[in-house]
């Protein structure tokens, strides 16, 4: 049996704030691009958040993800779909390239959390990007019952 979590039951804050807690935690996550005939290509990526639910992936400029997101800036990730995690975070929002100013912390922000991502950080074909979030469900199934709630931005 599933909760699904009423946030008029629990502060959004506190909801949020678990959301990114378990993010913290983990280093990749699948991210789902669309391409230009409308069929999701998906991959595996290293990504970093911010305080406020945004991710930060790089990715070479000549990668399938990068030509889908010139076309259609929304995605989607999962994180923690691995077999033995009990907790899994789905995430669909916007892509943004990040350039100038931005770039340098973005790229910080990465490397902090990817430490390995460092051999491709400055390569001259990576790219940066920030996802704003539109929709996260987050799912604990080692609680019975399951405790699953959504966020809508």
């Amino acid at each position: 049996k599933e909760i699904f979590f009423d946030l008029l039951q629990m502060d959004r804050k506190v909801l949020e704030e678990r959301v990114l807690e378990f993010i913290k935690r983990k280093r990749l996550a699948v991210i789902s691009t669309i391409n230009q005939i409308g069929t999701p290509e998906s991959a595996v990526v290293a990504f970093a958040e911010t305080s406020d639910l945004k991710l930060i992936f790089g990715t070479f400029n000549t990668t399938r993800k990068y030509q889908n997101l010139q076309n259609k800036r929304t995605v989607s990730f999962v994180i923690g779909c691995d077999e033995d995690e009990k907790i899994t975070v789905q995430y669909e929002g916007f892509a943004r390239e990040v350039k100038n100013s931005e770039l340098e912390e973005c790229i910080r922000i990465q490397l902090e959390k990817n430490p390995k991502s460092r051999k491709y950080a400055f390569e001259k074909e990576q790219r940066y990007f920030i996802i704003t979030p539109k929709f996260i469900r987050y799912s604990d199934f080692s609680k019975k019952p399951e405790e699953i709630f959504e966020l809508n931005f």
